[in-house]
């Protein structure tokens, strides 16, 4: 064959080469985005690699949601089902990383009972700052004063071993106007100080029980009175977190800075990977027993919990349920939960029976007092329960 004749062969084939290519990276785009989808279906204990889609299901769902957009601009219809089939089967996960930028302020129905919750992974009160802040737990009480919920669920939450209304407790029921106060403890730092879960309520609370999930796991279940008649039942938990150490995560947050910073971020990002499957693992079977327990209550759910994991992710849709999701209701765009890494972490979330509740406004506030940004839903009754 003549060097002519291979010219015209190459100019045939290269269209049809570019096409395929084009087909073959919108499949696999639609594919991504499903996988992220079905992480939250299987749990790591069978498939433990999938758990780390939950990541990657914003940067996903863009990609397909700009394919979807040039294809119909350039209309490739039969190319855009690809990206449209994705963008609809991954839907619960998208909205849980989304939230819903079209929402509009709700309107009471009737004079129903209210309730505000907030929650927030207090990270200490600055306990692990070095140096330590003693304005800090003065500040965050004052940021919850402000924010006038009836109910306050904090994690890492600390208290004196032998006196849990010491050295805060006892101010935060005084000076927020709470009534009652209950705290779990999950971890010690010392002989002295104990860590875990505090709530304080406005409400009257009954039939306050620890649940132990897993070696310091616990979760704390309480009863509250809306009214004469109606109870619900709150739900504080925290399960296991990622295992990332304050150092560690300096190197992290250094990436992209120097080189030297990003070569030790990478050393540092492969033994987090090795270490987060069993953290993935183990997350797996605390949202599996958190799931049983759920299941018990005869009251309408409010369940305020640090999952330590993605939305999306396996152990936000057991614990999650059938319930819904505040923040998907009334959340702005991504909702960042927590400071460091990504700007995408959301790993703090309200959970509700839509059955019962209606929820009227979510936010989330941003702050540099703890690791983690409070967030704060409000719920209106639809029916009584006795």
């Amino acid at each position: 064959m003549t060097a002519q004749e291979v010219q015209p062969a190459r100019r045939r084939w290269k269209p049809i080469v570019v096409e395929v290519f084009r087909w073959l990276f919108t499949l696999l785009a639609a594919l991504w985005l499903i996988a992220c989808r079905l992480a939250a279906l299987n749990s790591p204990l069978q498939k433990p690699l999938l758990a780390f889609l939950p990541f990657t299901t914003a940067a996903a769902a863009i990609l397909n949601l700009l394919l979807l957009l040039f294809l119909i601009f350039r209309r490739h219809p039969l190319r855009a089902a690809l990206p449209l089939i994705a963008l609809v089967a991954a839907w619960p996960a998208i909205n849980a990383v989304f939230g819903n930028p079209l929402r509009w302020p709700a309107q009471s129905l009737a004079a129903r009972p209210q309730i505000k919750v907030l929650l927030w992974n207090v990270h200490g009160l600055g306990i692990y700052d070095l140096p330590e802040d003693p304005a800090v737990p003065r500040k965050m009480l004052q940021f919850i004063k402000e924010q006038d919920p009836d109910v306050v669920c904090l994690v890492e939450f600390y208290t004196n071993y032998g006196d849990a209304l010491k050295p805060h407790s006892e101010n935060f029921l005084r000076e927020g106007g709470f009534r009652d106060f209950r705290f779990v403890w999950d971890n010690t730092i010392g002989a002295k100080v104990y860590i875990g879960m505090g709530m304080f309520s406005k409400l009257p609370v009954s039939a306050i029980e620890e649940r132990w999930i897993a070696k310091n796991i616990n979760l704390l279940q309480s009863d509250v009175s809306l009214d004469s008649v109606t109870k619900i039942r709150i739900v504080t938990l925290h399960l296991e977190s990622v295992g990332l150490g304050d150092k560690e995560k300096d190197v992290l947050d250094a990436a992209g800075k120097t080189l030297p910073a990003a070569r030790k971020s990478v050393q540092t990002a492969q033994r987090f990977m090795r270490r987060t499957l069993t953290h993935f693992r183990n997350r797996a079977r605390q949202a599996d027993s958190v799931a049983a327990i759920l299941a018990e209550s005869p009251y309408p759910l409010i369940v305020c919990g640090d999952l330590n994991d993605m939305p999306g992710s396996y152990a936000y849709n057991t614990v999650r349920g059938e319930r819904s999701d505040a923040f998907a209701k009334y959340g702005k765009p991504f909702g960042r939960t927590y400071n460091r890494l990504l700007p995408t972490l959301r790993i703090d979330n309200i959970f509700y029976d839509a059955d019962a509740f209606r929820c009227v406004d979510f936010k989330t506030f941003r702050t540099t007092l703890s690791d983690h940004n409070p967030v704060l839903a409000t719920f209106e009754l639809k029916t009584a329960n006795r």
